[in-house]
């Protein structure tokens, strides 16, 4: 009979548990994903289009340990993992706002849409990758309308802030809600449960201070007119604003949709404390809502802008799909990617991860006839002037293997036809050979440890489990500068007194619009009306 060595047995259990698990991963988009603790993680998202129903799965993929595996490889690489809620709601939840922190370990997720009156009562909740954990913080509550469950809102983490959220949709909402001057019916949908419009100011979510998490910024000039939904957002650390591209927006009591251009970007200036806009050079994407944007480049002076789709056709022209913009310049640069296998270039809904700096991870998504796709694309962005598409994904902090290097196992230790059927056995029963090995590995150690005495090992194992029991025993961490305890209170009280949707319109700002027959109307952030200080009108 063969002996199993300590290292065959691991490579049994991985393969098995891998197999096991990797298969059932479904197809998704929505989904809020990010790299942290050296794997990208994505939590939720939607597998169907019939009905949209996000689940509350958590799914990793080791690129680390998966390093010069091919895109086509990868895909099948993904895994479910367990997570300790702590006590935190995390319910299914379409559309919510998520964002990486600096720590490279915690995302934070806010809002979200709950159909059928169902609202969340975790609403903003942090997961970190090193414990496994979720946390929960205080929800988003405004005076004298109690707690707004807002969705699909541009949010970007700035510097001693926290992360910025502004506009969006909101659903559960508070119908006795008004603004002075204000139709507020005008902007709701009953029948669906939605609200167009979310928050009505910069606002903050801010983790460090988990007993009172939310402010609004003070003193905001020339608040805009309009307040976008679906939109993308980014920090510029050097010129310290804050930029939004894409989205849409309406102005009731019109139906109409009008789309926000790539021609210029609404901005805030945290120095200022004041809104504009930014004109760009070039041309850049056309209208668009479910893209993504990402600061790429070692000094984070260029964007990505990836995907999305149109709601004329619900898919993007030719070529379309990618773009980059450089944030000294502002000049536009149309990106086009050739991959040997055609992969799907287009998409929609899906996630941008930047990995080392220099590579962006799309995952998920939508396809071009509107179905969940697993395919993902792996982008060098070491050039952001000239994106290209890489087959496989190299970590550089993975050393490189010689091919000629034997195994750390020896070839009497290969696996048998036993375990390779093994490996094929669906997850329950892997569970029970994955329980009889490490019970065989014990009783063994046990056996030898009493034939040659209790203060020596036996030498054939080579392994000190008491070292292994101590390793890999997670640890309490605390990201720098933040904390994961949960707030006492449930939510967090902000006096709408503070709300900026207050001044006199500047009347030669004016929005212009021309005729289009579709219904689906332009604007250059240009011709937006913006607003000077307070008296609560946002038409």
């Amino acid at each position: 009979m063969k002996k199993f060595s300590f290292e065959t047995v691991t490579l049994v259990l991985l393969t098995i548990s891998g197999y096991a698990v990797a298969q059932n991963v479904q197809a998704r988009y929505d989904a809020s994903c990010g790299y942290l603790a050296n794997k990208i993680h994505c939590f939720g998202g939607a597998t169907s289009i019939e009905v949209k129903k996000s689940d509350t799965s958590m799914i990793t993929l080791d690129i680390l340990n998966l390093s010069q595996s091919t895109a086509d490889e990868l895909k099948t690489k993904w895994t479910y993992v367990t997570t300790d809620t702590r006590g935190a709601d995390v319910r299914p939840r379409d559309g919510p706002q998520s964002v990486l922190l600096p720590d490279g370990e915690t995302m934070i997720i806010s809002g979200g849409f709950t159909p059928g009156n169902n609202k969340l009562n975790s609403q903003a909740i942090s997961f970190n990758a090193k414990s496994m954990s979720w946390a929960e913080y205080g929800n988003y509550n405004e005076v004298p309308y109690g707690v707004r469950q807002i969705y699909h809102a541009p949010s970007t983490y700035v510097p001693d802030h926290g992360i910025a959220f502004y506009g969006g949709l909101e659903t559960n909402y508070n119908k006795s809600f008004s603004i002075p001057g204000v139709n507020v019916t005008a902007y709701q949908d009953d029948k669906s449960d939605i609200r167009n419009f979310g928050y009505l100011s910069l606002t903050f979510l801010d983790i460090r201070n988990p007993s009172n998490p939310w402010s609004v910024y003070p003193s905001q000039k020339n608040t805009p007119t309009y307040l976008g939904r679906y939109q993308t957002s980014v920090f510029d650390a050097k010129s310290n604003r804050i930029f939004y591209f894409g989205g849409k927006y309406q102005d009731p009591p019109s139906l109409i949709v009008i789309y926000y251009t790539f021609k210029n970007s609404v901005t805030f200036d945290m120095t200022k404390g004041e809104w504009g806009s930014q004109d760009f050079n070039g041309v850049g994407p056309t209208t668009r809502t479910g893209h993504s944007t990402t600061l790429i480049g070692p000094d984070k002076r260029d964007i990505l802008v990836y995907g999305g789709h149109s709601e004329a056709n619900n898919f993007l022209p030719n070529l379309d799909y990618c773009f980059t913009l450089n944030l000294d310049s502002y000049q536009w640069t149309q990106q086009s990617l050739q991959g040997p296998d055609n992969p799907i270039l287009i998409r929609t809904q899906h996630s941008a991860v930047p990995v080392n700096n220099d590579t962006v991870f799309i995952v998920f998504g939508k396809d071009p006839i509107n179905v969940p796709t697993l395919s993902l694309l792996i982008l060098n962005v070491s050039d952001t002037s000239r994106i290209t598409l890489l087959n496989s994904f190299v970590d550089p902090n993975v050393p490189a293997v010689d091919p000629t290097t034997k195994l750390p196992y020896s070839e009497n230790h290969t696996l048998s036809k036993e375990a390779i059927i093994g490996v094929g056995v669906g997850s329950a029963l892997g569970g029970i050979i994955i329980s009889f090995l490490i019970f065989f590995l014990i009783k063994k150690r046990k056996i030898k440890r009493d034939a040659v005495g209790q203060n020596e090992e036996p030498s054939d194992m080579e392994v000190d489990w008491d070292k292994i029991e101590t390793k890999y025993v997670p640890a309490p961490t605390k990201p720098f500068g933040y904390t994961t305890e949960a707030s006492e209170n449930n939510s967090t009280m902000i006096d709408r007194s503070t709300m900026l949707f207050q001044g006199t319109a500047q009347t030669n700002n004016k929005l212009q619009r021309p005729n289009v027959f579709d219904g689906d109307w332009l604007t250059d952030t240009s011709d937006i009306r913006l607003l000077q200080k307070p008296d609560g009108r946002i038409t």
